[in-house]
């Protein structure tokens, strides 16, 4: 059930991510730039597949996005 929840939160911060960039796309061009959303301090749970894969390939936060859309 470990994976599973944090998969989700993961996913969550995906989508978090996907609504901040759909907004900075579509806002007024005069207004400035919002910083992309930080992870929560544990959207990565200790002891599951997803947070070993990226700790033993060392992905930044951009290669996780990007697994988590692959995913």
């Amino acid at each position: 059930m470990v994976e599973v929840s944090a998969l989700d939160k993961a996913l969550q911060y995906l989508s978090q991510v996907i609504q901040w960039r759909l907004e900075s796309y579509f806002a007024d061009t005069t207004a400035p730039n919002q910083a992309l959303p930080i992870p929560p301090d544990s959207w990565l749970t200790p002891d599951t597949a997803l947070t070993h894969f990226i700790e033993t390939h060392q992905l930044n936060i951009f290669e996780q996005l990007a697994l988590l859309i692959a995913l």
